[in-house]
């Protein structure tokens, strides 16, 4: 192992969607020596990052296997049931290079219920840095929204067929008209909001640390992915990295975990830091005894119908979406275009169109868990989905509710359940069922981490990213990513701030 990493003031862990923030506000100060570590590649500028991740008409994540994400073993119930592997970004912007492109704001309910559990922001606290991100194309300036922010966010008005007909069916069927899903009010049917530009994908990596790359104090290195954290005593002073084939260490007075809900946690279970029992489970050593680590994240659970629409239509450019539907927790997003193409796989997208119907409550039911016979490799994440009646009910009156707006928009059912029974429509939600790729609170602030993200019982840490969350946005997460990485990366020195 080598020294040839140096010393800096921080190193950030992950320029994915919140390290690619923190490590962009952190450099801000030039006195300040940032070094940030990727696992996966980094393009000198965006015309480096390939086309289909700027197609935001693409949801490259959906690809089976690509050179920009990491694959980990998962159950989603309990009982197991089939493999499946979860998709994750691994390049500059993380996730939010190869995802749907949402960016809807959490709802003042959810930071109700995070401040409850130990977050120090409300909606009120978040909502200047909510509107500092955002450039809204779509509705300007105002006390609600901002349009100087490096995000761009774009509404694609539901007039094309499919968008029209999702519309008008919801509508007809009493839901209310939801203009604007990033302000506070009552859900319903609307456009979904995109961090997107002109048909192509602006995600935090390009918009926040490649615009600031040519700081002299910021050093970014891609292809150098994190295999552990170098402790002292009592504090982390450093890290371990992968380089050229050899293993180096960087250290650093601040190290900041940003590889996101599943590395964030790995790191920290490999360098002792989690369940003492699982930890010797896995033939770790106890550093710290922290059993809210990796044992209660949460994540929203899927299914997909599949309908055929009387008159097929092809998606607009730079699009996918044809409008969402929030009722009660339950989101119908509609599709514009198939399944098979969204990958882009498929240069001519034929066949049916998906009605992705999620349930949105925050409910914790899952857990990291370290491979028994090496820890180092990729741990499986347990879901628990369907623990409760309660979760069975909300995806079951979500299928029934998406499969009357299918009927109202005159389309034909091509996967769903054989009937609207009770017992039909759980049998193929079970045997459907997927997840949304939402994980989040794998490290809660409140539980492990204190106000400010810092690690409670070791010093010269912290998590900045959708793991410090207490449970999962009852909306998709990359918004609340960049908002944790504001408010955290703003926060800069927290180790000078006061321990709580």
């Amino acid at each position: 192992m080598t020294e040839r990493g140096g010393r800096w003031d921080a190193i950030v862990v992950g320029a994915g969607t919140s390290g690619s923030v923190v490590a962009a506000l952190l450099s801000e100060d030039p006195s300040r020596r940032v070094l940030v570590l990727e696992a996966g590649p980094v393009p000198t500028s965006s015309s480096g990052l390939p086309r289909r991740l700027l197609d935001a008409g693409l949801v490259p994540g959906a690809a089976p296997r690509t050179a920009e994400t990491s694959r980990y073993p998962a159950a989603l119930t309990r009982d197991g049931g089939a493999d499946f592997h979860v998709t994750r970004g691994r390049m500059l912007g993380g996730s939010s290079a190869i995802n749907g492109a949402a960016f809807v704001r959490p709802r003042p309910e959810d930071f109700a219920r995070w401040a409850t559990a130990g977050l120090p922001w409300d909606h009120d606290t978040a909502l200047p840095a909510m509107r500092r991100l955002e450039r809204d194309l779509d509705l300007g300036a105002s006390a609600l929204h901002g349009d100087a922010g490096p995000i761009p966010v774009h509404r694609t008005p539901l007039d094309h067929p499919i968008g029209a007909a999702f519309r008008d069916a919801a509508l007809d069927a009493g839901h209310p008209w939801e203009a604007d899903k990033n302000a506070p009010g009552e859900p319903g049917i609307g456009p979904l909001p995109r961090n997107v530009e002109h048909g192509r994908r602006v995600q935090p990596g390009d918009a926040y640390l490649l615009a600031a790359r040519d700081r002299g104090n910021l050093v970014i290195l891609g292809e150098a992915p994190v295999i552990g954290l170098a402790v002292d005593g009592g504090r982390v002073v450093g890290v371990r990295y992968a380089v050229e084939g050899a293993e180096a260490i960087a250290r650093a007075d601040e190290v900041v975990l940003c590889a996101g809900p599943v590395e964030s946690t790995h790191l920290l279970l490999l360098a002792g830091i989690g369940p003492a029992v699982a930890l010797r489970r896995a033939g770790l050593p106890v550093r710290l005894d922290a059993p809210g680590v990796g044992t209660a994240f949460a994540d929203h659970p899927q299914v997909v119908l599949e309908w055929a629409p009387p008159r097929p239509a092809a998606a607009p450019a730079g699009e996918w979406t044809a409008g969402v539907l929030h009722a009660g927790s339950v989101e119908l997003l509609q599709g514009a275009k198939p399944l098979a193409a969204l990958g882009g796989d498929r240069t001519e997208p034929t066949g049916p169109l998906p009605l992705l119907v999620t349930d949105l409550a925050p409910r914790s039911t899952g857990r990291l868990v370290l491979d028994p016979a090496d820890p180092r490799l990729p741990p499986r994440l347990d879901y628990g989905y369907l623990a409760d009646d309660a979760a069975r009910c909300a995806l079951r009156e979500g299928v029934r509710l998406g499969l009357e707006l299918i009927r109202a928009m005159g389309g034909v059912l091509v996967s769903g359940p054989a009937s609207t029974s009770g017992r039909d429509v759980d049998a193929w939600v079970r045997a459907h069922l997927t997840t949304a790729f939402h994980s989040c609170g794998t490290v809660p602030i409140g539980g492990p981490l204190d106000a400010a993200g810092r690690l409670r019982g070791i010093d010269g840490l912290r998590v900045a990213d959708t793991s410090v969350l207490p449970d999962a946005p009852s909306r998709g997460p990359a918004l609340a990513a960049v908002l944790v990485g504001e408010l955290l990366g703003r926060g800069g020195a927290a180790a000078d701030q006061p321990r709580t």
